[in-house]
């Protein structure tokens, strides 16, 4: 009627009771007498164990048809381990255990008061093992080699304590725990078919007392067979079980306030974390080995200058410096022809996204290309720059789109900080209906499309800077009559002499979008790292400054670096100039600046450039003296002196910011130190406006 971890009595009373049991004097049935009827005339039950009041089984319920079934049903809530735990503290509560209550009255078994002495075993009954006494009939119970109440800790329940004198268990009493397992949690004598070695054959007709017939039913526990209990299990207990669930139910709501206050400090310091986390957000990197596959026809890379081995060389310069482990890799997209479309026509894209020969039932007056170009090399190409290759060129180009929207995507939501995509094909030569310069689709214009219809809220207004040699031609193509876009370029021009040819200062944009296209065409000689750093601090700063925009896009190009020869570059930017132009940027947009390759066929100065744009995302680089002393107290050549004069003449309408106060020909270290100069003098005024009044 118990089992283990159930609430039928103590482990004491089922120890002292299981303990004398093993070794019940036995003698056989014969001539119709029943076991039942052996055991009760047995001089064991007299002796000791009948008249214990720490032994008292729960009365067996009348027949399974007169038991009130509706009360108390075996539940899984009653079952609960949290439940079972109570139960066994309230049963070491000496007010709720069965020790205090009045004994029961049995039909088959009587019993004493249990006397103190009973528990106060010699030590030397402790030393003889249980070994030396199996199971067997013995003459009487003299002959046990511990005594009666002799107690031994049960695996379900905890012994009650047996006051000071009680002696610590040790290897014997263990042992005499196991050989007395089957009964330890076995308040009832009647036989378990489940456990061997038991005392009386529950299926024999011949036990006296109510009929076999009308005996109470036993079922059992589902997850243990070792625990019968009576079917509507032990009024009086669950009543009590009830009754202080009940009441520690009513303790916890009277707890409410307690916890609500609680709950509001977990809410704030969970805040306080969340934004934490969000300052420490890591940089993404996006890349696929896949890009490295759009080759020409003739496999042969020395053949050009745009090959997969500059994204590979970037990509193990990254590695190399552990940048790739300290930024966080997304994942690549396949971008869809939907996305393609948002800049592309569809020809355009089932012709390059798909492959050429989905278009042959087309009329060829639209389509993006009449003829492809035979190569000196061996293979085809759209122009004698741009090879195609109908087994590689489509998925390429799609997963370079696809990484670029991803990784901004990211951004957008506040996954990542900032990030960098390592991709190739370049975009930023592309046009609607026209690839050229390497491109075949316009990477970023196509990510700032998207990023404007899926995440207008946060990207209202998108800032596109490109500082590639080349001028982006389709960038500016697609966002000239857009005033949501700005769109600045640093590039080489020559008077239009120089590829695409485009780019010119008067290109401002169209309609709407008139003054959000401004170009920075340098022509005559040769740029480096001080005039770039004039027009960024004269243009590019205040621009951005004035615009705030939400999000910023960078065509980032290296062709302009060291290293380059005159037919794709020819300029001399040295590596750290382009992570201190990064750095710059990051202040703006609330950090939310993505950079895509684009051009830079030197593999050297592209990793040095590479490296120092992702170390400045990281926070680790872009500082202003990387570039040395030389740089900083340089002035900017004429060229570029006028150029920015140019860009001001034309702009200063549009753009109140662009004033040229920042010091056109002036060295960067005297800039700085006249902005320095500035700052202190508008502080100064802001705080004591009459000293200002008194020196006019």
């Amino acid at each position: 009627m118990g089992g283990p971890g159930s609430a039928s009595g103590s482990a004491t009373n089922l120890h002292q009771q299981t303990t004398s049991i093993q070794n019940l004097t036995w003698t056989p049935p014969t001539n119709g007498t029943s076991e039942a009827s052996a055991l009760q005339n047995s001089p064991a039950l007299s002796a000791g164990i009948n008249t214990s009041p720490h032994f008292e089984p729960y009365p067996l319920p009348s027949p399974a048809h007169t038991t009130n079934m509706s009360e108390f049903q075996l539940r899984k809530v009653s079952s609960e381990p949290n439940l079972k735990m109570r139960i066994r503290a309230r049963l070491l509560n000496k007010g709720s255990s069965p020790v205090t209550q009045p004994p029961i009255s049995h039909p088959y078994i009587n019993h004493r008061q249990l006397q103190r002495s009973d528990s106060d075993v010699p030590p030397d009954m402790f030393l003889k093992s249980p070994a030396e006494t199996p199971l067997q009939p013995a003459a009487s119970l003299g002959h046990l080699p511990f005594p009666p109440n002799f107690i031994i800790p049960s695996p379900s329940l905890p012994n009650l304590s047996n006051g000071p004198d009680q002696l610590p268990m040790d290897f014997t009493s263990l042992m005499m725990q196991a050989s007395l397992a089957n009964f330890l949690s076995m308040p009832s004598l009647f036989k378990n078919p489940f456990l061997p070695n038991s005392i009386v054959d529950p299926l024999d007709a011949s036990i006296p007392g109510p009929s076999s017939g009308s005996r109470p039913t036993v079922k059992f526990d589902n997850r243990t067979f070792t625990s019968p209990l009576p079917i509507g299990g032990y009024p009086s207990l669950l009543k009590q079980q009830l009754r202080d669930l009940v009441l520690r139910r009513k303790s916890l709501v009277r707890e409410e306030p307690e916890d609500e206050t609680l709950v509001e400090n977990f809410t704030q310091r969970y805040q306080t974390l969340a934004q934490n986390q969000n300052n420490q957000l890591k940089t993404g990197l996006a890349y696929d080995a896949a890009m490295s596959k759009h080759q020409c026809l003739c496999a042969e890379n020395q053949n050009h200058v745009e090959h997969g081995g500059r994204v590979h060389s970037i990509w193990a310069r990254l590695q190399e410096r552990g940048l790739v482990d300290t930024c966080e890799r997304v994942t690549i997209r396949k971008a869809s022809l939907e996305l393609l479309r948002l800049v592309h026509s569809p020809t355009y894209v089932t012709f390059f996204a798909v492959s050429p020969t989905a278009c042959l039932k087309l009329d060829p007056s639209i389509l993006p290309l009449k003829s492809f170009v035979q190569l000196p090399c061996g293979g085809i190409g759209v122009d004698s720059d741009t090879y195609f290759n109908d087994a590689n060129t489509q998925l390429a180009t799609r997963i370079a789109v696809g990484s670029l929207v991803e990784l901004a995507s990211q951004v957008a939501e506040g996954k990542l900080r900032n990030g960098f995509a390592c991709i190739r094909p370049p975009g930023h030569h592309a046009e609607k209906e026209q690839a050229m310069g390497f491109c075949f689709f316009n990477n970023v214009s196509i990510t700032a499309k998207h990023l404007q219809q899926r995440y207008g809220n946060v990207c209202q207004k998108i800032a596109i800077v490109d500082w590639d040699v080349h001028h982006g031609n389709g960038t500016q193509l697609c966002f000239e009559a857009d005033p949501n876009v700005l769109y600045i370029s640093l590039h080489r021009h020559d008077n239009g002499n120089f590829f695409p040819g485009t780019g010119a200062v008067t290109d401002i944009g169209v309609d709407a979008g008139k003054g959000y296209t401004v170009n920075i065409p340098f022509s005559g000689d040769t740029m480096g790292d001080v005039e770039y750093l004039a027009a960024w601090r004269v243009l590019v700063i205040p621009l951005l400054e004035m615009f705030k925009p939400d999000f910023i896009l960078v065509s980032s190009g290296f062709d302009a670096a060291k290293g380059h020869p005159a037919a794709l570059g020819g300029y001399e930017l040295t590596a750290p100039i382009f992570g201190y132009f990064t750095r710059t940027l990051m202040p703006y947009a609330n950090g939310r600046v993505v950079l895509a390759l684009e051009g830079g066929y030197d593999l050297t100065s592209i990793c040095d450039s590479a490296e120092e744009c992702v170390k400045a995302l990281c926070d680790d680089g872009g500082d202003i003296s990387a570039l040395g002393t030389e740089v900083l107290e340089a002035i900017p050549n004429k060229s570029a002196q006028e150029t920015i004069q140019k860009v001001i003449a034309v702009h200063k309408k549009q753009w109140p910011c662009l004033t040229g106060l920042q010091g056109i020909n002036t060295r960067f270290v005297v800039w700085q130190f006249c902005g320095c100069i500035w700052a202190q003098v508008n502080l100064l005024l802001a705080t004591c406006p009459t000293l200002y009044y008194g020196h006019l």
